[in-house]
C-alpha cells in the first residue's frame, strides 16, 4: 500500500501533521502577557493558562483540519483495503462474491459425494433446505444426512432447524 499513496493522501497527510504541530504549539505554549503602564513605569506579565481570542480561533481551525484530514486519511486507508469490486456493487453481492470464491476453493479440497452436495448448496448462494438437496442429487436421504454430518463436522456448513426440516448454510 506505500506505492499506491495519491496525490490527496499526501495533501492529507501534511495537513495532519501540520496542523497537529500547530495544535501542540498552541496549546503548550500561550504566550498570553499582561502590560500594566502607571505612569512612568511599565510592568509586564507573563499570564499562563490564558488564550486569547486569536489563540482560541487557531486551535478551533487546527482542530477541525486536524479531524478532518484524519478522518479523511482512514477513510482512504479503509477503502485500498477493501476486495476490487466496481463501485456502485451493492455491498450484498460483495460480500456473496467473496464468501463464493472462498466456498469454490473449499469445493475442490472435498471428496465425491462431499464435493456433490457442497456445491448444489453453493449453486443456491450458499443456503438451501435439506429435502431439496436429497431432490437435486440421486442420494438417498440418509447419503445426504450423512455427509452433512461431515461437512458439519469440518466446520463447512451449519444445519439449522425449521420447522420440520433443516436448512443448510455454507460456513
Amino acid at each position: 500500500m506505500g506505492a499506491d499513496i495519491t496525490t490527496r493522501q499526501l495533501a492529507a497527510s501534511v495537513l495532519f501533521l501540520g496542523t497537529f504541530f500547530v495544535l501542540a504549539h498552541k496549546l503548550i505554549a500561550t504566550a498570553s502577557i499582561q502590560i500594566l503602564i502607571e505612569g512612568e513605569q511599565v510592568v509586564s506579565h507573563n499570564l499562563k493558562g490564558i488564550f486569547t481570542y486569536q489563540d482560541i480561533l487557531i486551535i478551533v481551525a487546527a482542530a477541525l483540519m486536524l479531524g478532518g484530514s484524519a478522518c479523511y486519511l482512514g477513510m482512504s486507508i479503509r477503502s485500498c483495503r477493501s476486495t476490487p469490486f466496481p463501485e456502485g456493487t451493492p455491498a450484498a453481492e460483495m460480500v456473496l462474491g467473496e464468501r463464493r470464491k472462498r466456498w469454490e476453493s473449499v469445493s475442490l479440497s472435498l471428496k465425491d459425494q462431499e464435493r456433490a452436495v457442497y456445491e448444489v448448496i453453493l449453486s443456491s448462494d450458499g443456503i438451501m433446505l435439506q429435502s431439496d438437496i436429497v431432490s437435486a442429487l440421486p442420494f438417498s436421504k440418509s447419503t445426504v444426512s450423512r455427509v452433512l454430518d461431515l461437512l458439519e463436522s469440518k466446520g463447512l456448513v451449519e444445519r439449522r432447524r425449521r420447522g420440520m426440516g433443516n436448512v443448510i448454510m455454507l460456513q
